[in-house]
C-alpha cells in the first residue's frame, strides 16, 4: 500500500486525472453490465441507461449514423471511446490544475 501511494504521489496531475477520467466510464460499463446480466425481460433495458448518458456516440446512434453495423461492434465502440474520451477529458483538467497550481 505505501508503494502504491508513493507511485500516485509520483505522477504528475494530468496523469492522475487521465486515470481517474478512464476510471468512470470502466465502472459505469461494469455496473451496467452486471445489472443486465442480473435483471431479464424489458426491464433491462434500464440498466444501460448510465452508461449511454456518458456515451458521446449515443446521439449518432440516434441519428442512425451506425445502422450498417452490427449491435456487438457498436457497443464495443461505445464502451472503448468513452474510456478514451474520458482519459482525456481527465488528463485535459489535470493539465489545467497543474498550470494553475504552477502560478
Amino acid at each position: 500500500m505505501k508503494k502504491l501511494k508513493t507511485w500516485w504521489r509520483g505522477l504528475k496531475y494530468w496523469q492522475k486525472g487521465g486515470m481517474i477520467g478512464a476510471l468512470i466510464p470502466i465502472i459505469l460499463i461494469l455496473v451496467s453490465l452486471f445489472c443486465v446480466s442480473v435483471i431479464s425481460g424489458d426491464e433491462s433495458i434500464y440498466c444501460t441507461i448510465p452508461f449511454f448518458l456518458i456515451s458521446f456516440f449515443f446521439v449518432l446512434d440516434i441519428l442512425v449514423i451506425f445502422d450498417f453495423l452490427p449491435n456487438q461492434i457498436i457497443m464495443i465502440f461505445y464502451y472503448l471511446s468513452s474510456i478514451v474520451i474520458y482519459s482525456v477529458i481527465g488528463a485535459l483538467i489535470g493539465l489545467i490544475i497543474e498550470k494553475i497550481k504552477r502560478k
